[in-house]
């Protein structure tokens, strides 16, 4: 089956007391063919909806784009600046959602979209509905206040407690003036007063936070929800803004540490776990002789080989290197796999930096001995390379004992 991993969609909307909210939304999607392989360098066809209240819901507007992916199958878009084929962007009234991103994608460049994904807008779209309001006296809850990092009326949250210019006074009289009861008894829209919960420990509902760990009490149980919710907007949001820092080899990010840097979009790369997955070594192969097929030696190639290599052997990563490096979960990710021929040899070219990184973040050095790739020679050998001498054979059989160090894209 085709699918579309989308990776990051709606980040980053931002508005001041001064400026409008921009009338449109970034939008970051992977794209692999029938093949699960990366449509790389290549112009595609996509179509986007905006879809209400469900996944299947009604299209409130629609636009195609012809975007160029790069070399990591990588495609950006601004949504609300393309060909529009149904609505108008700037009318959509955010308060009226939830909102969901339908996807449709050629992977020719037409029209004939065969890949289709939705996606929820969450917390960062409605900074285009939070521009519409037109007073200090607005409402709204203190999720999409602290999501936001605005007020209603657009006054960003910077210091509200002891305000130095007049954007934050201007935001502590909107805060100030919040009603603090809409008369439910749910904590998670509750329209309150913020300093007073970062303040006193209370929601606006008087649930008190004493045993958030375990709570013992309705209350307790109320407030660790609330709270739980705000936690996962702020995390999200952290990592929306990660993803768009530019990155260097040797930086602690994303499970990892950065061993390559997409040249074209220095937002991008590589990393490899701080740590081997095998201390004593492990084999190639599950035990069987076989051509897999696992052949790509190049930068980006070395998930497809993974892939493949397991879809030959099967599920069994305690027996050989490509499904052990795709069972580690570092940094609480799914997606790692045994590095291609070339990824191996950037990561011995930056072993020092990789080294210096990884055990400054309790993980371990590189260690004499050889490392597997993903890349496939013929049934009896692979690839491999000492990560301290660089040294790349291609004569050593697959039953051989060799290190692994599982890397992940970012």
């Amino acid at each position: 089956m085709k699918k579309l991993y989308t990776i990051i969609a709606a980040i980053l909307l931002t508005a001041t007391t001064f400026a409008q909210a921009p009338e449109k939304m970034s939008y970051q999607a992977v794209v692999r063919d029938s093949g699960d392989a990366l449509v790389a360098n290549q112009v595609v066809g996509m179509q986007i909806s905006i879809l209400q209240t469900t996944a299947t819901g009604t299209a409130v507007y629609g636009e195609t784009h012809t975007p160029t992916t790069n070399a990591n199958g990588l495609v950006t878009l601004e949504i609300g600046t393309g060909t529009v084929s149904i609505g108008d962007f700037t009318t959509i009234d955010w308060s009226s959602g939830p909102y969901f991103i339908k996807t449709e994608t050629d992977p020719a460049g037409g029209t004939n979209y065969s890949i289709t994904g939705t996606s929820q807008l969450l917390s960062v779209p409605y900074a285009l509905h939070a521009k519409t309001a037109s007073s200090a006296t607005e409402t709204q809850t203190l999720a999409d206040v602290v999501a936001l990092g605005n007020s209603a009326n657009n006054n960003q949250l910077k210091n509200v407690t002891d305000p130095s210019d007049a954007q934050d006074a201007a935001t502590k009289a909107y805060v100030d003036g919040l009603d603090t009861d809409d008369a439910d008894s749910d904590p998670l829209n509750e329209i309150q007063n913020i300093e007073e919960v970062l303040a006193d420990g209370n929601d606006a509902n008087g649930a008190v936070i004493t045993g958030l760990g375990t709570p013992t009490v309705e209350s307790d149980a109320a407030t660790k929800a609330y709270i739980d919710l705000l936690q996962e907007q702020i995390e999200a949001l952290n990592t929306r803004i990660a993803a768009l820092e530019p990155a260097e080899i040797g930086d602690f990010r994303d499970g990892g540490v950065v061993f390559w840097v997409d040249p074209e979009d220095n937002t991008h790369g590589l990393v490899c776990a701080i740590e081997d997955q095998s201390s004593d070594g492990i084999r190639w192969y599950n035990g069987i002789y076989m051509i897999t097929g696992a052949t790509g030696e190049t930068i980006g190639t070395g998930a497809d080989n993974t892939d493949t290599i397991i879809a030959v052997q099967g599920e069994t990563e305690s027996d050989y290197a490509a499904g052990l490096a795709r069972a580690y979960t570092g940094g609480g990710f799914n997606d790692w796999f045994l590095p291609s021929k070339e990824e191996l040899n950037e990561m011995y070219l930056n072993r020092d930096t990789i080294n210096e990184t990884a055990t400054n973040n309790e993980g371990s050095n590189f260690i004499d001995s050889s490392y597997w790739s993903s890349t496939e020679v013929n049934s009896n050998y692979a690839w491999l390379q000492g990560l301290v001498t660089g040294n790349q054979l291609s004569s050593i059989g697959k039953y051989y004992p060799s290190r692994v160090r599982a890397v992940r894209v970012f």
